[in-house]
């Protein structure tokens, strides 16, 4: 996917940054003191994810443990042992689902009727809630009765979700501390959601932001849920202004990432995927000076570059020509160290035509750049064992590959 720098463009947010006390010695100059003051920290939130959690009970169990039934009040619930659950909304869609009944019909006879001046019509009753019971006994027969569910509970005895096992949970404490290390001291801004469901947006200090005296603030939109509300989003954006009642000004979207809950979700990729997608629009500032310090202070240690290339290329399966693409970068900004080799990994990437190379290499960037000294030091190792033989085996066999390792070794 391609991204660019967001650029603002509107003023509609001057009588704010005119008007009003902004929150400038906080890092925030483009939003109103007074709205800061109802933002976040991340460590408040996650308390408020920790306290749901508390509440939450995660039950996995196949259907056949369940029973659709009637309380003594005369709602609808699902029995567990000893326990009652009304379901949510939410999670009698998702029953209707695998019930096959539509998700519409389970909720209806569960919601009061109104007219078209909002007054109620009839409520439900417990002949619905009997009508309902009676529907789900009959479906769920016909469900694969091994199969096993994720039903979520709360202590308050309602039943959240019924997930399949497809649906892939990502939790949202992990995905707030993600974004928490992404952009270190941001504020949870239109925090909106609970423990199960989160969305809302980050604000972006500006003591980070690579262009420190932009004329717009940085903010980046997130959203998880880890029973089937919602698809993980991000979208950063820039904007010129957040007054003292939220209303955002001259507000500039750039390009979203959505990723749907179903299968296997490899972490260490969606965060790569996360990182890009908000700092190839908003540039940051590196994790600090030290960190470019200390991989410009990795050395070769004496091993060949194209050595340490080739290792680079067999430990992340790269092609012939993605390889290739290494050397031949490296010499445009040669410097005999981690960084060098994350720079021209970083630079060849570019070069590539095909968008899934391009990303590819920007994560393989970054995850070079987070090496220690033992991962460092290994990698050197294996750049020392290899011969000559296994060296040119990695790389296309032409002029500009051997132009490429001569220049090095200059």
């Amino acid at each position: 996917m391609n991204y660019e720098k967001l650029q603002g463009t509107g003023t509609d947010g001057n009588f704010v940054l005119e008007g009003q006390t902004l929150a400038t010695k906080e890092g925030f100059g483009h939003v109103s003191k007074k709205w800061y003051d109802q933002t976040m920290s991340y460590d408040e939130g996650l308390e408020k994810l920790a306290v749901g959690r508390q509440h939450t009970d995660d039950i996995t169990s196949t259907l056949s443990r369940f029973t659709p039934s009637v309380d003594e009040n005369g709602n609808f619930v699902m029995v567990h042992g000893d326990r009652k659950f009304r379901p949510t909304g939410h999670a009698l869609g998702q029953m209707g689902v695998w019930a096959k009944t539509g998700t519409w019909y389970p909720r209806s006879l569960t919601e009061d009727v109104y007219d078209n001046k909002d007054r109620v019509k009839f409520q439900r009753d417990p002949q619905d809630a009997e009508c309902l019971a009676g529907v789900f006994r009959n479906a769920f027969r016909r469900v694969d009765q091994d199969k096993e569910f994720l039903f979520r509970t709360r202590d308050d005895g309602t039943l959240r979700a019924m997930l399949s096992d497809r649906y892939a949970v990502v939790d949202n404490s992990w995905f707030v501390n993600v974004i928490k290390g992404l952009i270190p001291s941001g504020r949870l801004s239109h925090w909106k959601g609970d423990s199960d469901t989160i969305y809302g947006n980050i604000l972006i200090p500006d003591t980070i932001r690579e262009e420190e005296d932009s004329d717009y603030g940085g903010m980046f939109s997130v959203g998880n849920c880890e029973i089937g509300v919602r698809s993980i989003s991000t979208c950063p954006s820039v904007f010129r202004a957040i007054c003292m009642n939220g209303c955002i000004w001259d507000q500039e979207m750039g390009v979203a990432i959505r990723k749907v809950h179903r299968g296997e979700i490899n972490l260490d990729e969606l965060k790569d995927a996360i990182k890009l997608n908000l700092e190839e629009q908003i540039p940051l500032l590196p994790e600090g000076i030290e960190r470019l310090l200390a991989i410009r202070a990795k050395g070769t240690d004496g091993a060949s570059l194209s050595t340490v290339f080739a290792s680079v290329a067999k430990d992340h399966k790269l092609s012939k020509k993605q390889a290739t693409a290494t050397l031949v970068a490296y010499n445009h900004e040669p410097h005999q160290s981690l960084f060098g080799v994350v720079n021209a990994v970083t630079r060849a990437g570019q070069t590539l035509k095909s968008n899934e190379d391009w990303l590819k290499f920007d994560r393989l960037g970054g995850r070079l750049s987070q090496y220690s000294d033992s991962d460092w030091s290994s990698l050197l190792n294996r750049a020392n064992s290899l011969k000559e033989k296994d060296v040119l085996a990695v790389f296309n066999t032409n002029i500009e590959t051997e132009s490429a390792i001569a220049a090095m070794s200059a």
